[in-house]
């Protein structure tokens, strides 16, 4: 993790106050049964992103890459200096690769309604 100050009042201001409120034993039974290898074969053709940090110890970064098989519309970028909390430690290029996911996202809604 990038630890800087602004990625620990980042966390301060966002995460913090958010953690008592999470339901821990919920969050552990799920993290029991998630893999990625479960998720259904199936592709999905809309606009995707896949973000990972290339120093996150808690989920990695290369078992995503198994996921752009199945969305033949992603964006995948690995961020250096980033660990589990990316948003805060790269904001302005995740907020760039959101911002361009989300045009994609309106694009293909109107070009959808057209089609109707």
């Amino acid at each position: 993790m990038v630890q800087t100050p602004a990625t620990v009042e980042r966390f301060r201001a966002y995460v913090a106050p958010a953690l008592p409120l999470a339901d821990w034993d919920g969050l552990g039974r799920m993290s029991e049964h998630w893999r990625l290898s479960d998720i259904a074969s199936d592709t999905y053709e809309g606009p995707t992103l896949i973000v990972a940090g290339r120093q996150d110890a808690t989920v990695g970064y290369a078992g995503a890459w198994e996921l752009v098989q199945r969305y033949p519309h992603a964006t995948y970028a690995v961020l250096d200096r980033a660990g589990h909390a990316l948003p805060h430690e790269q904001i302005g290029l995740f907020t760039a690769l959101v911002a361009e996911w989300l045009d994609r996202v309106d694009e293909t809604r109107a070009a959808s309604a057209e089609n109707r």
